[in-house]
C-alpha cells in the first residue's frame, strides 16, 4: 500500500518513538513492525531506502537527539540513527510503500 511516513512521540515516553505509516485515503495509522517490508521515497520519487523492518539499539556513538530533545532507543538495523529518524520527521512527510508482514 502507498502512503506517508509518520512518527509519534509523547513527553514522558523517554526513548519511545512509534515509527508509523499513514495509508493514502485516510486509512488507519499503522505502527511499523519487525518483518514489514518498507520502501521510503525521496521528494523526487527516488528510492531512499528499502528493506525489511528489523529493530536494533543505536550504537553508543550514534545516540543523538532528533529533533530537539526527542530520541529513540531503537532504529532500523543497518541505517544510521539520524538518517532513520530524519525519514520520519521530514517535512513534508516522505512517501512510502508498505507491505505488512503476514500479508
Amino acid at each position: 500500500m502507498d502512503g506517508v511516513l509518520l512518527a509519534y512521540w509523547e513527553q514522558g515516553w523517554e526513548g519511545r518513538i512509534e515509527f508509523g505509516f499513514q495509508p493514502d485515503g485516510g486509512g488507519q495509522w499503522l505502527t511499523l513492525e519487525p518483518g514489514d517490508q518498507l520502501t521510503i521515497l525521496g521528494e523526487d520519487g527516488s528510492r531512499l531506502w528499502s528493506g525489511i523492518i528489523g529493530w536494533t539499539k543505536p550504537g553508543f556513538l550514534e545516540r543523538r537527539r532528533y529533533p530537539g530533545t526527542v530520541w529513540s532507543w531503537v532504529k532500523q538495523r543497518g541505517v544510521p540513527y539520524g538518517e532513520w529518524i530524519g525519514f520520519f520527521w521530514h517535512k513534508p512527510a516522505l512517501r512510502a510503500k508498505l507491505v505488512r508482514s503476514g500479508a
